[in-house]
């Protein structure tokens, strides 16, 4: 991925950000329903930009989060890397949200009232 050296967020220098990724189904403009919750981290370096090493280590720990394909089992080897990858990613790149949190996500997507 090619990263814009003109894009940078000077107010995330250096830090961490709690961000939820969602996919929404909508009728006729009208969120009617959530598919898919995510909530992840991003990482920004010193100079205001996604940490490109960071992103490239994320990139890389998922495509070690499917089993692997095998042929034949060996009933004494058990394969569990891409198990080791995914308590590694989930550590390092994503959070749980509160159910207050969750809640506000939701009331801003169907524009509930409180």
């Amino acid at each position: 991925m090619r990263r814009d050296p003109d894009i940078s967020f000077p107010q995330y220098a250096g830090k961490r950000v709690r961000y939820a990724e969602m996919a929404i189904e909508f009728e006729n403009r009208k969120p009617v329903e959530i598919l898919r919750m995510e909530y992840f981290i991003m990482y920004f370096d010193s100079k205001e930009r996604i940490d490109g090493a960071v992103r490239d280590d994320m990139m890389s720990l998922g495509v070690n989060l499917t089993p692997p394909i095998y042929f034949k089992n060996d009933p004494v080897v058990i394969d569990a890397q891409h198990q080791f990858a995914k308590k590694r990613f989930d550590h390092q790149f994503r959070w749980n949200p509160t159910s207050e949190i969750e809640m506000a996500i939701l009331k801003a997507i169907f524009k509930t009232k409180p």
